[in-house]
């Protein structure tokens, strides 16, 4: 008995071992002539760019500002990066970075409408979904004339459907539910 003990313990430690089984590494030769051992697997942390949008038509004053949405996504989390840049001379240059969070599901879709009746281009982009779908919500951000730079509306995510009321001047949200 002892022996059919050691025997089924050897037939299950050999059984499982597979050697096929091990990390593999790649190596990749750099420009500067070193070699670098790189996992063949992802990295669990990596960022992946999912959406890009660029903008320098219609957002504020038309072809003086410049706004480039990059929608980013990891393992655990999505985000966007808004980079709000104004046209000085011959080159862009940086105004603003705003980092904001957003759901995994749907397509960022920016749209530049006017929100304050400035007459000039407002930002909005899908940040999350509601309703299963019958809710479109948006984050939004007005750009101010004075400063030339890109107002984030606090707590303009939480209302689905915005959209510019030019009879009352303001902006409205209406909701699609299930309740009377």
């Amino acid at each position: 008995m002892k022996n059919y003990a050691i025997l089924f313990f050897l037939l299950l430690i050999f059984g499982c071992y597979n050697p096929k089984e091990k990390k593999s590494l790649i190596l990749v030769k750099k420009d500067d002539n070193k070699i670098v051992k790189k996992d063949s697997v992802k990295e669990i942390n990596e960022i992946v760019l999912r959406e890009s949008y660029v903008d320098s038509t219609n957002i504020g004053i038309k072809g003086k500002y410049k706004i480039v949405l990059n929608s980013y996504n990891n393992m655990d989390s999505t985000y966007v990066e808004i980079k709000f840049s104004e046209k000085k001379k011959d080159h862009w240059l940086q105004k603003q970075k705003i980092v904001l969070p957003k759901d995994g599901v749907v397509s960022c879709d920016p749209k530049t409408i006017d929100f304050n009746n400035d007459k000039l281009n407002d930002f909005t982009f899908k940040s999350s979904i509601a309703a299963r779908g019958a809710n479109e919500i948006r984050t939004l951000l007005i750009f101010e004339k004075t400063t030339g730079k890109l107002k984030l509306i606090t707590n303009s995510d939480n209302y689905p459907n915005l959209q510019y009321n030019e009879v009352l001047n303001c902006i409205d949200a209406w909701m699609v539910y299930a309740g009377s």
